[in-house]
C-alpha cells in the first residue's frame, strides 16, 4: 500500500508543480516526466515529496569515493571570467563551492566561485528535501554529453534504493531531452536513470542531502577510467536498430559531408566517400539517425572510420566495440593536440588509428571546429589502406582539379557564415 501511495505523492507533486507552470511560473520544459528546479513549483515538490523519504535517509556507509554534504545550495552555471564556467554546489554556510563537485577537464577545475550578485537571496531559497545524487553537468552538445555528463552516474546503481533524484547542472548547448530519438533521454534510459528522477537545477535552490561521486569520466581521464565506470557502461543496453540502407553493413564510413554549411568539414569528402563504397563501404550520415541506430550500426561492423568529429563519441556507449577504428582528421588548432579525441578507444583497450592529412583550413575568424579544410585524400586512402582499412589506395584523387575543389569550398563556406558576427570582423581586419 505504501509503494502505492509514494508514487502517488509524486504524482501529485508533478501535477501541482505542472499547474503553477500554467499560471505562469515557467518550469523551462512541458515534459512532465522531468523535475526542473524552480523556486516555487521546487518548494511543492519539496513539501510533498517529503513523503517518500526521511530527512536522514542517507545510509550510513557508502562507497568512500561518494562523498555526502548537508545544506548545499545550487547555483545555476554561467560563463565564467576565469574559466568555462561560475556557479555550481555550494557549500550553505561557506557559499564556497565544493570541491568534490567541481568539474574537470584534463585534471583543471572548470569552475569558479559564483558571483556574489546571484547569492543575495540565498537565505530566502526554497528547499529541496529529498536525497539527491549529484551528476555534474548535463551537456546538450552530443559530444560533449557522452564524454563529460556521464562520469558521476556510476554511483546510481549503490545509492537506487534512496530513489533519489538524480541533479545536473545544464552546460554546454540547447538541452532536448523530449522525444524518443533525444539522445540525453536514450543514454539516461540505457544507463538504467529513470528520467521522472532528473532534477535540472537551472533556478537557485537548497539541497538539503546531497550525494556527490568522483568524477569518473572526460577530458584526459577517458585515456585510463576505473574499472567501476567501465563495468558500469558495461550495463548500458538499448534496442537494436539497423537503418535503412545499412543491413549487413561490415564496413561504415561516418561521414560530415550532409551537415549544415557552417559546420566543420573537410573539402571533397563526397569524392573520398565514393572511393570508399568501391572498397566496400557503406555511408553513415549520423545526424539522421537516432542514438540507438547509430550503435547498432557501429556494434554490428567490423571496421569503422570516421570522420573526426562528436559522432564517434557515441562509442563511449560502447566499450566491448569489436571494431577496428580509424579516424581522419578534419581540422588543425595549435592549442591542443587533436589526436586526443581518440582517447578514449584507447582508455577501453580498442584498436584505433589516427590520420593527420590536413592541409590547411579556412575559419574566417570562427573557430577551429566550424573551419573548412584541404585533405589530402590520397594519403589519407594510403593510410588506411596500410593500416589494413582498405585493398587500394586513392588515385582518381590526382584527377581532381584542386583549386577549383578549394575556391567552390571557400565560397560555399563563406555563404553559410556570412551572417555570423566573427566572419565579418574578420573582414573588417583585411586590407586592400
Amino acid at each position: 500500500m505504501r509503494g502505492r501511495t509514494d508514487r502517488l505523492s509524486a504524482r501529485r507533486a508533478v501535477a501541482r508543480a505542472r499547474r503553477l507552470a500554467a499560471r505562469g511560473h515557467r518550469l523551462a520544459t512541458r515534459d512532465p516526466r522531468l523535475l526542473w528546479a524552480h523556486p516555487r513549483a521546487n518548494a511543492v515538490r519539496a513539501r510533498l515529496a517529503g513523503r517518500l523519504h526521511h530527512a536522514g535517509a542517507v545510509p550510513s556507509e557508502l562507497d568512500g569515493r561518494i562523498t555526502v554534504h548537508r545544506d548545499v545550495v545550487s547555483v545555476p552555471l554561467v560563463p565564467g571570467r576565469d574559466r568555462a564556467f561560475s556557479g555550481g554546489l555550494l557549500d550553505g554556510r561557506t557559499r564556497h563551492l565544493l570541491p568534490e563537485a567541481v568539474h574537470l577537464d584534463t585534471g583543471e577545475p572548470q569552475q569558479e566561485e559564483a558571483d556574489p550578485l546571484a547569492l543575495t537571496a540565498g537565505s530566502r531559497l526554497p528547499e529541496f528535501r529529498v536525497p539527491v545524487l549529484y551528476g555534474g553537468l548535463l551537456h546538450g552538445h552530443f559530444g560533449h554529453f557522452l564524454l563529460e555528463s556521464l562520469g558521476r552516474l556510476w554511483a546510481h546503481e549503490q545509492v537506487r534504493g534512496l530513489d533519489p533524484h538524480v541533479a545536473f547542472h545544464p552546460g554546454y548547448g540547447r538541452l532536448d531531452l523530449l522525444g524518443k530519438r533525444g539522445f540525453v533521454e536514450q543514454t539516461l534510459t540505457g544507463l538504467g536513470i529513470p528520467m521522472d528522477r532528473v532534477l535540472l537545477l537551472d533556478s537557485p535552490v537548497r539541497l538539503a542531502h546531497v550525494l556527490v561521486p568522483e568524477q569518473m569520466y572526460g577530458y584526459g581521464l577517458c585515456r585510463n577510467p576505473p574499472d567501476t565506470f567501465v563495468e558500469f557502461v558495461r550495463g548500458f543496453s538499448f534496442p537494436h536498430s539497423v537503418p535503412e540502407g545499412l543491413e549487413g553493413a561490415t564496413r561504415v564510413y561516418v561521414s560530415r559531408s550532409a551537415l549544415p554549411g557552417r559546420l566543420g568539414r573537410p573539402m571533397g569528402e563526397t569524392l573520398f566517400e565514393e572511393y570508399l563504397r568501391g572498397e566496400g563501404y557503406a555511408v553513415l550520415h549520423p545526424e539522421r539517425h537516432s542514438l540507438y541506430e547509430q550503435l547498432t550500426v557501429y556494434s554490428r561492423a567490423e571496421q569503422i572510420v570516421f570522420c573526426d568529429g562528436a559522432a564517434l563519441h557515441g562509442c563511449v556507449l560502447l566499450p566491448d566495440l569489436a571494431a577496428r577504428v580509424a579516424v581522419v582528421a578534419r581540422r588543425r588548432d595549435p592549442r591542443w593536440d587533436l589526436s586526443r579525441i581518440v582517447d578514449q578507444f584507447h582508455g577501453y583497450g580498442q584498436d584505433v588509428t589516427w590520420i593527420d592529412a590536413v592541409r590547411r583550413q579556412y575559419q574566417f575568424g570562427l573557430d577551429s571546429w566550424d573551419a573548412r579544410a584541404l585533405v589530402d585524400w590520397y594519403e589519407v586512402s594510403t593510410s588506411l589502406r596500410d593500416a589494413g582499412f582498405t585493398e587500394a589506395e586513392f588515385t582518381g584523387f590526382g584527377d581532381v582539379d584542386v583549386p577549383a575543389l578549394v575556391e567552390a569550398e571557400v565560397r560555399d563556406f563563406a555563404a553559410a557564415v556570412r551572417d555570423d558576427p566573427r566572419f565579418t570582423r574578420f573582414l573588417a581586419t583585411l586590407e586592400e
